[in-house]
């Protein structure tokens, strides 16, 4: 049993272990040990829940946690078979948390949520859901578009916990004729009214009353109509393309 085994992959030691006691020629001793520090990389290595783990004889104070790669001598002990272990069930999620989101009108961004204990993070499933969706839109990745400027609020569920996140929409300068809230007016502008006008989209709120160029408390083809002028460098309400 006293021999050296080159090996190409790191041997992980010290996951657990147990004090041999003096065994008689001819006789045997059966070993066992449990322990709860085996790392994630052992089990995603191979792609499963469960890692056959070699088994060695060391000096009684330990070689601690080290990687053995064929450079120093061990006892290992095939005679004894491979040790099984099975990738341990995460503890169950006691709480869920993430930090507050801005995003700018228009643009997306993830919410982040982390769980507590952290050994359950790997296992843990969110979904998420909003009632402003006047506001903002969530999916089910936790991705948040904003829509409309102004706050909301993402409720995210993991298992029987959840947390509520802040989410705020932010915009620049607000200009007139800028009917798809981008943040420059341009064509663009007068296609969405268009269709605002022909009902295959509804302007609300501060898209609404951007589109009113011509300031007549309605919102139709004749505002995408002057858009078109100011884009092309004709003739238009002046307020067009300026902060209000």
């Amino acid at each position: 049993m006293n021999r050296d085994v080159p090996d190409v992959d790191p041997f992980y030691i010290n996951y657990g272990g147990i004090e041999i006691p003096e065994i008689g020629v001819g006789s045997g001793v059966e070993l066992s040990f449990v322990s709860d520090d085996i790392p994630e990389s052992i089990f995603d290595k191979y792609g499963t829940n469960s890692a056959n783990l070699r088994l060695a004889i060391t000096p009684k104070d330990g070689i601690g946690w080290t990687e053995v790669k064929g450079e120093e001598p061990y006892n290992f002990l095939d005679e004894l078979g491979i040790g099984q272990f099975v990738k341990p069930v995460p503890k169950e999620v006691a709480a869920v948390s993430a930090e507050a989101v801005t995003v700018p009108l228009g643009s997306e961004r993830f919410i982040m949520p982390t769980v507590t204990p952290a050994s359950a993070a790997s296992e843990a499933k969110y979904t998420y859901s909003t009632e402003d969706d006047d506001v903002i839109t969530v999916d089910e990745n936790g991705l948040v578009k904003g829509i409309a400027p102004g706050t909301a609020t993402v409720t995210v569920s993991c298992g029987s916990v959840s947390t509520n996140v802040e989410i705020t929409v932010t915009v620049g300068a607000l200009l007139l004729g800028d009917a798809n809230l981008s943040g420059e007016v341009d064509i663009i502008d007068a296609t969405t009214i268009q269709r605002h006008d022909v009902h295959l989209l509804t302007l609300l709120g501060t898209a609404l009353q951007l589109s009113d160029v011509d300031g007549d408390g309605m919102v139709t083809i004749i505002d995408a109509t002057w858009i078109q002028r100011w884009a092309n460098k004709m003739t238009a309400p002046e307020g067009i393309g300026k902060p209000i």
